[in-house]
């Protein structure tokens, strides 16, 4: 008999403990809000430590007009040359490159789903041969719209300094088309 009473005395004391936890893990304390600011603001500032670290060891000369490196961002804009400097942790280590305005192509913010984490990135597609795709991690949807509203509005700045394209030749006069084809 005695068996039975300890049993029953353990599982009563477990679903007491549990419980109690549970409430106290549940509670938005002070302590647990202040802890979480106190991490976010540690790792952006490290997050901002890197993306210095890598834009001063870029091998072109930039300074940046704007930048969103103490939000969290890898990316900033040098108005003056009209380059843009991107980076992202990879691994281990920091990824970056500096890229004329001319190469940025589409870039819009999204959703990276993997095993059910949600991670929230500035997609951004550069021209070049290989159609590279940048994806700059953000630490909220706010920052990643933020971010690609300025990389819109560095681009059409950019696009409205540049010489305006002079226009194709008609086919005719490049010899190409029907008026080619009829004089062989």
């Amino acid at each position: 008999m005695s068996f039975y009473w300890a049993a029953i005395a353990f599982h009563w004391i477990f679903i007491t403990v549990t419980l109690v936890l549970c409430v106290i893990a549940a509670m938005p304390t002070r302590a647990w809000m202040s802890l979480t600011a106190w991490l976010k603001t540690q790792l952006t500032r490290r997050k901002n430590l890197q993306f210095e670290t890598a834009l001063a060891a870029a091998p072109r000369p930039f300074t940046p007009d704007e930048s969103f490196f103490a939000r969290g961002g890898g990316l900033a804009f040098d108005q003056e040359r009209g380059l843009i400097f991107l980076a992202r942790p990879n691994g281990g280590t920091m990824k970056s490159a500096i890229y004329p305005v001319q190469m940025i192509g589409s870039h819009s913010p999204d959703f990276l789903v993997d095993n059910g984490f949600q991670e929230v990135v500035l997609k951004i597609t550069l021209r070049d041969d290989a159609e590279t795709i940048w994806r700059l991690p953000c630490a909220d949807d706010t920052l990643a719209h933020d971010m690609d509203a300025a990389l819109a509005r560095f681009c059409q700045q950019s696009d409205a300094d540049l010489p305006a394209p002079q226009a194709p030749q008609a086919p005719a006069q490049a010899g190409y088309g029907m008026a080619a084809a009829k004089s062989l």
